[in-house]
């Protein structure tokens, strides 16, 4: 679908996360609703994990969970080109 024909349908994209805050082992819970007018087109998120060498962990960096980039993307195949 092209930005013209989400906000023709008033469409909204529902994110919902769920994780643990270990410290106090309860589960935390977050949800976002995005209507079609603040899709940003384009762009790509930034990559928000960090892997540390030492024991294989990782970690996020949520200072940055909001921040994009913008990116040439290729147009999508018409209907008829796709397999």
């Amino acid at each position: 679908m092209t930005a013209r024909d989400l906000v023709a349908r008033e469409a909204e994209i529902l994110v919902l996360m769920h994780g643990t805050d270990e410290t106090f082992a309860t589960r935390v819970s977050s949800r976002r609703s995005y209507r079609s007018e603040k899709v940003v087109w384009d762009a790509r998120f930034r990559n928000i994990l960090n892997t540390t060498r030492a024991g294989g962990g990782v970690s996020v960096d949520l200072t940055q969970i909001d921040l994009y980039d913008a990116v040439d993307l290729p147009l999508p195949a018409a209907p008829h080109e796709r397999p």
